[in-house]
């Protein structure tokens, strides 16, 4: 057995509690990590060498792609001890912050290191460039606080973007690198921009749609 493989077996078992967690999932949970997993690998040649192979996925994931340990623990939010446990054997990178109202689909990819994601919801293939900032206003005048903003499905928030308040982002949207946004946007478009302005319309037959899908 060559040195690579015996090393890449020792780097393995520190994945040994976050498969115990993932196994013990519900198939909703495990089902998206396994579409948080594909689509981070979706330019990997590994996706279509080892699909069927979600646990080593997972591994290689947990230890050679560091933003998915942020995505991953947010997911195993369940699992409080054994989560900790196994952040101690892989530890999450302080540089990433995910803070939740309610929920975030399948498919969330966080690129680099560096991003406070703040949110109300977010649906289905969620992808984060390095340096986004998404959250709220301080309270209001009767201070109330504000809910965060709520992103909908396909949507991708490119490198230095902010997006901020109690609004919504539509499907299919991409907002461009080092946009400020403040206001609610709309389904199937390209925004751009501080203040974030309409570009052109994005659908399926764009070139830029495999970034949101």
């Amino acid at each position: 057995m060559n040195k690579r493989i015996i090393f890449t077996k020792i780097m393995f078992l520190r994945c040994i509690i976050a498969d115990i967690m993932f196994l013990l999932s519900n198939p909703n949970i495990k089902e998206t990590i396994r579409q948080d997993i594909y689509r981070l690998l979706k330019w990997n040649k590994l996706y279509n060498e080892r699909k069927k192979n979600i646990i080593f996925l997972l591994n290689y994931s947990l230890l050679y792609e560091i933003s998915f340990r942020s995505v991953f623990y947010y997911r195993m939010k369940n699992f409080k001890i054994l989560r900790l446990i196994n952040e101690i054997l892989i530890k999450r990178p302080k540089t990433i912050e995910i803070c939740v109202e309610e929920d975030i689909g399948k498919g969330m990819v966080i690129f680099h290191n560096h991003s406070v994601i703040s949110v109300r919801s977010v649906g289905n293939n969620f992808r984060v460039g390095p340096g986004v900032v998404i959250g709220r206003k301080g309270p209001n005048k009767n201070g109330i606080m504000p809910h965060f903003p709520t992103i909908g499905n396909n949507v991708y928030i490119a490198p230095n973007s902010t997006v901020i308040g109690e609004i919504s982002i539509g499907d299919n949207v991409i907002i461009g690198a080092g946009s400020v946004v403040t206001k609610d946007i709309p389904s199937n478009g390209v925004y751009a921009g501080n203040p974030a302005k309409f570009i052109k319309t994005l659908d399926e037959t764009s070139d830029l749609w495999q970034e949101i899908v």
